[in-house]
């Protein structure tokens, strides 16, 4: 009986071993909800192409997701920048700048929201498909005004399919309807 515990207790342990949790935290009154628009975009390399499996899960959750695809990009100058900022139409995100310059290429999405993560791979496997992500990281940004309304953050090990379908899960349940 001693050597069919020990069996038992060392298989929970493996399968312990490579679980991971999302926790998702959104501010308070900041008018993010589900209704929102939201553009969700890596910020970095996104091997295990986790994007458009986030964009899925927000969608089945209910959330407006626009497509960053729908983003201009474009050289403004500063003076043309001041005259624009009040358009609440398309939100703004600078994409470089030269503090010798008064041009800058300008990135305007379609939304009011925008997800932005940043991921590491546990590449062991052959196939992106099987990779697993070993630390993820993402801000929620009020286009509008550049605050950070909310934060997603992974803890352990989850394949991008979970990691996508918790981040949908939790922040539908996080943010009002």
């Amino acid at each position: 009986m001693n050597k069919s515990f020990l069996f038992v207790i060392a298989i929970v342990a493996l399968a312990l071993m490579g679980c991971g949790s999302v926790e998702v935290v959104v501010r308070p009154n900041t008018g993010f909800t589900q209704a929102s628009s939201i553009t969700v975009e890596c910020d970095g390399n996104d091997w295990g192409n986790l994007q458009p499996r986030i964009e899925q899960a927000l969608l089945k959750n209910g959330f407006d997701v626009i497509s960053p695809a729908v983003a201009r990009t474009k050289l403004q100058s500063e003076s043309s920048q001041k005259n624009q900022l009040s358009n609440p139409e398309s939100q703004r995100i600078p994409q470089s700048s030269s503090s010798e310059s008064s041009t800058q290429v300008v990135r305007e999405f379609r939304s009011v929201y925008l997800l932005r993560y940043r991921l590491d791979f546990d590449e062991g496997t052959s196939s992106p498909l099987f990779y697993r992500v070993k630390n993820f990281t993402a801000s929620i940004i009020d286009l509008r005004t550049g605050e950070v309304v909310g934060t997603i953050t992974q803890d352990g090990s989850l394949t991008v399919s979970e990691l996508a379908n918790d981040i949908g899960n939790q922040l539908s349940q996080t943010v009002t309807k």
